[in-house]
C-alpha cells in the first residue's frame, strides 16, 4: 500500500491511495510513477479552479454590462 500526494499551489488536496493485494506488490518505480501521475492531477485542478473563478469573473462583468 502507498499513499501518494496530491499537491496543487503548494498544498496538499488530496492522496492518491495505492492498495496492492499482496504486499510488496508496488515497487518504488511504481511509487514514482503514480507520484508524476499525482502532479499532472495537480495541474489538472488548478486549471480546473482557474477556468471557473474565470467564468464567474466574465459573468460578473457581463452583467456590470447589460
Amino acid at each position: 500500500m502507498a499513499l501518494v500526494p496530491i499537491h496543487c499551489q503548494g498544498r496538499v488536496e488530496g492522496l492518491l491511495h495505492l492498495a496492492d493485494p499482496e504486499p510488496g506488490l508496488l515497487s518504488v518505480d511504481d511509487v514514482a510513477f503514480f507520484g508524476r501521475v499525482t502532479t499532472s492531477i495537480g495541474i489538472s485542478l488548478e486549471r480546473h479552479r482557474v477556468l471557473d473563478e474565470l467564468a464567474s469573473q466574465r459573468g460578473l462583468l457581463q452583467a456590470m454590462i447589460d
